[in-house]
Order: C-alpha cells, then sequence, then structure tokens
C-alpha cells in the first residue's frame, strides 16, 4: 500500500509507501479521507481521480461581505452568483494566480477596500461564469466614494489603500458603466488588462486613479472614459497601451480646473479620438500634459489624434502623432477656450495625418485675453490636408499676439496651403518650408489690421516667394506678409530636451527588469537586466520603429555606443521568451 496527502496550501503532494490520503480542507466540503488505493492500481487511474477533485474546488460568492478574507488558490474560482458588496471598512485580499468568474448580470460593489495584487507570472483573472463568454456577460467592479484611494511613499512605489496588480479585466460591461468603474476615489491600476467589455474598459466619475503599465483593448466603447467632472483630481495614465477600441483611446467628456497626464502610452486603432478632452462651456482652467506618446491609426471626425476643446494649460511634448484620418483637424484639433493660458506644442513628430474635408492642425483661439500658443522644433511631414484646405490652420484674436511658430520642419506635405492665417496675431520665424502646396502661406488678415512677420526661414527649392504667398500683394482687401530674409540653409532641430520633461514630470530611467544610466545620454549608455535567463534580443529604435541597434546579450549587463545616433528620443526593448517592457532613452 502507498499512503500521500495533498497539502492543498503548499500545492504539492507528501507520499509515504503504505496508503494514498488526498485531504481538501475546503469549509468541510470536498473532504476525502484514507482513501486506499491497491498497488496494482494503475497509475494514470489514480492520477485522473486526483485531478477531478483538484477541479472541482470552488467558492461561491454573493451579497454582503461584512469581515476582512482572503481569496486564495486553494478556493479558486470564485464565483460571483449575485450582486456582492464589500462593506466599507472590510478588506478583500485576493492572492495572485485567482480566478474570479461572474455571474451573469452581477457586480462587485467596493466599498471597502480590495487588494488584488498578482505578479507577472501569476495574473488574477476577473472573467465571466459562461462557458462561452462574449461582452456583456456581467456587470462591472465598482470602486465607490467610500472606498481608500490608494496612498504612495516619496519614490512613487505604493504604499496603502485599493489596487488592483496584474489583473486581467474580461467579458463585462453590461450596466453600460465601464468593466472597471471608479467613483470619486483613486484605486492604483497597474499591470492590468481590459478587454472585451461590451462598453468602456474604464470608467471615471470624479475619479482620479493612477494608471500605470495597463493594457486596455478592444472594448466596444472607449478604452478609458470620463464622465461630466469626470476628471476630478489628478489623474495619471502612463506607459498604457490603449488599443482597438470602439471608441476613443481617452474620452473625458468634460474636465474643469483639474490635471491630467497622458505620458509614455500608446493610442492606437481606436475608431474613434486617440485622445479627446472637453470643458463645458470651453471655460476650464485645469491642465493637460500629453508627452512622449504615441498615438496613431485613430478616425474621428475632429481631431483624430487629439482634440480639446476648452481653456486648459496644454503641454503637447515629444509625441508621435501618425496615420490618423478624419474630417477636420486629423492630428491636432484644439479650438476656442475663454480663459488665459499657455498651449505649448514642441517637439513633436507628426507625419502621415489625412484629412478628408479640412485641415491637418486646426487651431483656433479667438480671445482677448493674455495667451501663448508656441508650435516649435516640430517635424510635420508628409501629412494630406484636403483640397481648399491647409497642413496647419490658425486663428486668433487679432488684437492679441498670440502666436509662436518657430524651429520647425514642415516637407512633403500635400494640400491647399501649408498655413492657413485667419485673424492671426503672432510670428512665423525661423521654420523649413519643402511641401508641395500650392501656397506656403494663405494670409487672411483683413487690410489696415495686423501683418504677418514670416521672416529668417528656409523655402526650400523655391525661386518665386511671391508665387508661393498670398497676401496683400494678390487681393488688396488683406494684409502683407513680410518674409525677407530668407536663411540660405535649413534650420537643424534638437531632439526632446531633458529640462522640459523634467520640468513637467521626473522621467524613469528603471522598469520592471531593466535599467540604463546615464539617461539622457550623448555618448555610451549602460544597460543591466536582472531578467537574463538564456540569451536574449536587445533593440534600440528611433520613434518611428527603426531599429538603429540590435544585440543578442547573455550577461545582467551591457555598454552601447549611442555617440553617432542624432539627438533625439529612442526606445531599447529586450525581448526572449517574453517581450519585457520597453524603457525610454534620451540622446542629447
Amino acid at each position: 500500500m502507498c499512503n500521500a496527502s495533498y497539502d492543498y496550501n503548499e500545492k504539492k503532494y507528501n507520499g509515504s509507501k503504505d496508503r494514498e490520503e488526498i485531504n481538501f480542507a475546503k469549509d468541510g466540503t470536498h473532504r476525502l479521507t484514507n482513501m486506499i488505493f491497491m498497488k496494482k492500481t494503475p497509475v494514470l487511474f489514480v492520477i485522473l481521480i486526483l485531478c477531478g477533485f483538484a477541479a472541482s474546488s470552488q467558492t461561491h460568492i454573493s451579497g454582503l461581505i461584512a469581515a476582512n478574507a482572503t481569496w486564495n488558490v486553494a478556493g479558486s474560482p470564485y464565483i460571483i452568483d449575485g450582486n456582492t458588496l464589500i462593506q466599507s471598512g472590510v478588506k478583500i485580499i485576493v492572492e495572485a494566480g485567482v480566478t474570479v468568474k461572474f455571474s451573469d448580470n452581477t457586480t462587485l460593489l467596493i466599498d471597502g477596500e480590495l487588494d488584488a495584487q498578482g505578479d507577472a507570472s501569476n495574473h488574477i483573472l476577473f472573467t465571466s461564469a459562461s462557458t462561452n463568454p462574449s461582452p456583456g456577460h456581467w456587470n462591472n467592479i465598482h470602486f465607490s466614494s467610500t472606498s481608500p484611494p490608494a496612498t504612495f511613499n516619496g519614490d512613487g512605489t505604493y504604499a496603502s489603500g485599493s489596487i488592483m496588480q496584474y489583473c486581467d479585466l474580461m467579458y463585462g460591461g453590461q450596466l453600460g458603466l465601464g468593466m472597471l468603474e471608479i467613483d470619486n476615489t483613486a484605486p492604483y491600476i497597474v499591470f492590468c488588462s481590459v478587454q472585451y467589455s461590451s462598453c468602456d474598459g474604464i470608467y471615471l466619475k470624479k475619479g482620479y486613479s493612477k494608471i500605470h503599465h495597463c493594457q486596455i483593448s478592444n472594448n466596444s466603447g472607449s478604452g478609458i472614459y470620463s464622465t461630466v467632472t469626470g476628471i476630478y483630481s489628478g489623474t495619471e495614465i502612463y506607459s498604457t497601451r490603449i488599443f482597438s477600441n470602439g471608441g476613443s483611446g481617452i474620452y473625458v467628456a468634460d474636465m474643469y480646473s483639474k490635471f491630467i497626464s497622458i505620458k509614455s502610452c500608446a493610442l492606437t486603432g481606436n475608431s474613434g479620438n486617440g485622445i479627446y478632452i472637453n470643458s463645458n462651456g470651453g471655460s476650464g482652467s485645469g491642465t493637460i500634459n500629453i508627452i512622449s506618446d504615441t498615438i496613431a491609426d485613430n478616425s474621428a471626425d475632429k481631431g483624430a489624434g487629439i482634440y480639446i476643446n476648452g481653456g486648459f494649460d496644454i503641454n503637447i511634448f515629444c509625441n508621435t502623432i501618425s496615420h490618423n484620418t478624419g474630417n477636420n483637424g486629423s492630428a491636432i484639433y484644439l479650438y476656442m477656450g475663454y480663459n488665459p493660458y499657455d498651449i505649448r506644442i514642441s517637439y513633436n513628430d507628426i507625419h502621415n495625418n489625412t484629412s478628408w474635408s479640412g485641415d491637418v492642425i486646426y487651431l483656433m483661439f479667438y480671445t482677448s485675453y493674455t495667451t501663448l500658443v508656441e508650435l516649435s522644433s516640430n517635424s510635420i511631414c508628409s501629412n494630406t490636408a484636403s483640397s481648399g484646405n491647409a497642413v496647419i490652420y490658425m486663428k486668433g484674436g487679432i488684437n492679441t499676439d498670440i502666436y509662436d511658430v518657430k524651429y520647425n520642419t514642415i516637407r512633403s506635405n500635400t494640400g491647399f496651403t501649408t498655413f492657413e492665417l485667419s485673424t492671426f496675431n503672432g510670428h512665423i520665424n525661423q521654420n523649413n518650408f519643402i511641401n508641395d502646396t500650392e501656397y506656403e502661406i494663405y494670409n487672411e488678415n483683413p487690410a489696415g489690421t495686423v501683418n504677418v512677420p514670416a521672416m529668417d526661414n528656409y523655402w526650400y527649392g523655391i525661386t518665386t516667394m511671391d508665387a508661393r504667398i498670398y497676401d496683400f500683394f494678390d487681393n488688396g482687401s488683406i494684409s502683407v506678409v513680410y518674409y525677407s530674409p530668407v536663411y540660405a540653409d535649413s534650420i537643424a532641430l534638437a531632439g526632446c530636451p531633458q529640462n522640459i520633461l523634467t520640468h513637467l514630470e521626473p522621467i524613469r530611467n528603471t522598469a520592471s527588469g531593466i535599467k540604463v544610466y546615464p539617461n539622457p545620454s550623448n555618448d555610451k549608455i549602460t544597460v543591466e537586466t536582472t531578467m537574463i535567463n538564456g540569451n536574449k534580443r536587445l533593440s534600440i529604435l528611433n520613434v518611428n520603429g527603426q531599429v538603429m541597434t540590435e544585440r543578442e546579450i547573455s550577461e545582467p549587463s551591457v555598454q552601447i555606443d549611442i555617440s553617432t545616433f542624432p539627438a533625439g528620443v529612442y526606445f531599447i526593448r529586450m525581448t526572449g521568451e517574453k517581450p519585457v517592457e520597453v524603457v525610454k532613452l534620451l540622446k542629447e
């Protein structure tokens, strides 16, 4: 005879030579002891019996949870049979590797605290209990205003409060309020995936969460949707992929006097705007930071890449905005606002966007307030404006000097004109113009108002400047464009400056398993990793996805010479059995 016991907590068998003893300690259920097997019993038959008992373990949950509890692998899967409420003051811990399944039309409402921390090898799964799931089989996970928000240590690491880490959410959204609903609180959402919701992925109602390193995709609505007054406090979306959603990547219905940061994210292939932020009546006064993002292949009527309506301080820095399509403002559409504000659009790569019946970049700020709109050091290339429209449309207060357009390279674009200026007050100086448009500047300022200074620019291949500029000398009812002197050589563009990014938000030089230093650098860098397990492939790519250098590595540290790279933003990617997180590098 042989004797073996199964320890459910240790997840291993302890064997002896006399008999098989199987213990399932689960509230008195599924408990079998002293089960005797003859020596000649086929081994496969014994294994099948053991597997059959292990597979039958599950825990049913419904109603009020009024005491602290831990949901562990031994009790998994946990079946939410009916609407379930975690009472205020109660903490539920969900261990790594646990599966939580929702029956049809059920919600997990969290008035208390949820601590669901999986790890890279053992995610926590929240999904449908159906054997054939589809979007909308269950309602959602709802963090209410009494759920304690996450708190953080001085170095930015998680300290306490509600958290979802390495959690995968699928097939919910039946209520139409997102698969993950956050109401006037801020759980920390990190390394999570939110997919196949029948509505939006994450739904913010005065929510102010940090959403870091997540994947939000294939939801019927927007990836992240915020209701009216939804951005209630500082909201931070960092290093997150938001793609292939049926609505926008990020959609903010109304933002007023708040802060949102969208940094190092990829917003791609959404059937709406990459980023949509609205202010009710254009009277917002908050701050919007859009930094080092990839915003591509989105489609919307206006502002397929970025749409912002309202009076905000806006920083759009070091992004790649490409291959977006729509009727107007396919790359960027910034509109109105009734408060004083500063808008800076700098160091972006804006290329291959297409507007079917309008302009590629649409900037309209008709205001009498003291306002700055700076368009500087961008590469604006190979975009297509529709017939009769502009690559860049600018309108402003005729009595207020607001536009500062400088150090841009604007080349290989098609359309009626590169710039169309309407009640324009500002400067267009020290830029490179190399385009396939009929005009480079089409001025519509009324005669006797403001003339347009467009001096110290480089105009490639243009022998007769007057033929490419439409102003007073073509139409006596409009003002003059002054374009002399003309640069003989093109203006070099620098990469993203470290001081701008540091001023807005500190750069994180380390990621899970990867460390890069010095960063920024202009010579050599050292890449260290704790994730070496056999050979890995290390690649450095530019913002257009071009591989600059690539090599196989088997050591925990490698030095790379980047002295020949042009200044700018690069991405270090390490791959092996599975993708490893990408780290950003700045080359000075």
